[in-house]
């Protein structure tokens, strides 16, 4: 699904009906069983940037703020 999701003509597929080239992801379970591994294994083999946050640490202000600083 990322590998498909990353390919040229998958970005000009959303393009063409006017949808964000964007993707998010959300792992659940108990702590250490791999989630954050996983995808920080993802972002280095794809050359990606990862954003992760602690939902203990946010508030609607600081969420608002964080989402205002990602790039389009």
């Amino acid at each position: 699904n990322i590998k498909e999701f990353l390919y040229p003509v998958s970005r000009q597929w959303y393009s063409d009906y006017n949808i964000p080239y964007r993707r998010g992801y959300l792992l659940y379970g108990p702590p250490e069983t791999g989630k954050s591994s996983f995808f920080y294994a993802i972002t280095e083999v794809f050359s990606l940037n990862i954003y992760t946050l602690y939902l203990s640490d946010i508030n609607e202000a600081s969420l608002k703020s964080l989402f205002a600083k990602l790039p389009n």
